[in-house]
């Protein structure tokens, strides 16, 4: 069974929809356009777009003729790029919420505005004023998306992907509202190549896991950021540490599906659409098995979903990792926690794993326990916990754990989180440190060999 679905198009959800009912509830008077703006010929293409009533656009039946003539079409959109001058913000609100809903509407009418000259600093004008609203910022860079999304000529476009490339990081820093805008706009080109690698290259997986760790209990945040993740996962050279195989980010999407799963299908279903992606990637399966996604799997399977292509991806995905959850030994599961840059408490972080496996971590030069080390730096506070309990045990269990530990400058670390302001690492980290202070009768005593350790 193929692993990989096929590649995303852009979802016919409306965007924003009640803002934007709200804007075009109240239709602008087109006599009101300054004749220095637009000529009457223009003002009446632009009108002729608009629904009547409640209706935002004009029947499909009467857009389609007017954009499958292209000199028509041409100089409707010339109108649209003529009109972004208007001083006025409500009527440049309501133009932006038109015009997003004629590119929405049929994505493929944006390449027309690759045939204007400068077509795109009206849009970056827009979104870079200082007297209209994060609304109408937001359609103007939602809109040179689309237009962009088609632009795939880097010596040409570069520097228009640029610039909307750093509108939506700075958004990504921002409250929902704006935040919300940010990621429609990204939503709508983050498959450009050119605009992919711009993005990736200034952080954004790892903007995109923080805006998840921050802003996940909103649903829509969530289903736009992991549909971006997922169009990312269509590109093999995304797929490593450093980025899609984030321990931590793989990790909270598992978490996602156990806490929602038939509640948010439409989250689950996008979720499991980028775990198909990356199946066989590095560590992948291991890492997600080592999570709990196995059991959760066999559990919706059980469920009556009428969802078809859901349930294939719940078969697709157990058919490759089942052998992986069979085959990981205690060990094995530690040393995938350790790749992930992750910790939780479980069968790995217990006195039983320790009396049995302690000898193991001097393999290497201790290479793992380097590692648990580095983790005492992780921004997951219980990872932190997690790795100051491995420490105190392997001090304990290891015949020669305290002087490793403290040749590896692990003591001093430990020590620094005595006061750290999370009481479980602080609980950690104090009866580590206890552990390494004090002697126990089944401690070696100065005459035995020691080996040899390289510092840090």
């Amino acid at each position: 069974m193929s692993s990989q679905k096929s590649f995303p198009e852009l979802p016919k959800d409306a965007t924003l929809l009640e803002d934007d009912y709200e804007i075009c509830r109240k239709k602008i008077d087109w006599k009101t356009i300054p004749n220095d703006v637009l000529n009457q010929d223009e003002v009446n293409k632009l009108q002729s777009l608009e629904g009547s009533g409640d209706e935002i656009l004009a029947p499909e039946n009467d857009l389609h003729q007017i954009f499958s003539d292209k000199e028509t079409a041409l100089k409707t959109m010339t109108a649209f790029i003529k009109v972004l001058e208007i001083r006025k913000p409500d009527q440049l609100a309501y133009i932006l919420t038109l015009l997003s809903h004629i590119l929405q509407q049929e994505p493929s009418r944006a390449q027309t505005f690759l045939h204007i000259d400068k077509f795109f600093l009206g849009f970056w004008r827009t979104w870079s004023r200082n007297d209209v609203t994060p609304y109408t910022a937001g359609k103007a860079a939602i809109c040179a998306a689309y237009i962009l999304r088609y632009a795939n000529d880097e010596n040409k476009y570069l520097e228009e992907h640029t610039k909307l490339c750093g509108w939506v990081i700075e958004q990504s820093k921002s409250k929902v509202d704006k935040l919300l805008y940010g990621l429609h706009a990204l939503k709508t080109i983050v498959h450009n190549p050119i605009f992919q690698k711009l993005f990736v290259d200034q952080n954004g997986v790892n903007r995109l896991f923080e805006i998840l760790t921050n802003n996940g209990d909103n649903r829509q945040v969530a289903y736009l950021v992991i549909f971006c993740l997922w169009t990312l996962s269509f590109q093999n050279r995304y797929a490593n540490h450093d980025g899609l195989l984030n321990g931590q980010l793989l990790s909270k999407l598992v978490k996602y599906v156990q806490d929602n799963r038939l509640h948010n299908l439409k989250l689950t279903r996008v979720i499991f659409y980028f775990f198909e992606n990356l199946l066989n990637k590095e560590n992948f399966n291991e890492m997600v098995c080592l999570f709990g996604l196995y059991p959760t799997l066999e559990s919706l399977k059980e469920e009556k979903i009428n969802d078809e292509e859901l349930k294939g991806s719940i078969l697709n995905l157990m058919e490759h990792l089942a052998h992986v959850e069979v085959s990981l030994s205690s060990f094995e599961r530690y040393e995938q926690e350790i790749r992930s840059d992750k910790l939780a408490w479980g069968p790995c972080h217990t006195d039983t794993f320790w009396k049995k496996y302690a000898f193991k971590f001097e393999d290497e030069d201790y290479k793992l326990i380097r590692a648990v080390i580095n983790l005492l730096g992780s921004r997951e506070p219980e990872t932190v916990a997690v790795a100051c309990y491995d420490l105190g045990q392997f001090s304990q269990f290891y015949q020669d754990g305290k002087r490793v530990i403290e040749k590896l400058n692990g003591k001093v670390k430990l020590m620094t989180l005595i006061e750290h302001n999370n009481a479980e690492v602080r609980k950690q980290a104090l009866t580590a440190v206890q552990k390494l202070l004090i002697k126990h009768w089944e401690d070696l005593d100065d005459s035995k060999d020691t080996y040899e350790i390289k510092p840090n």
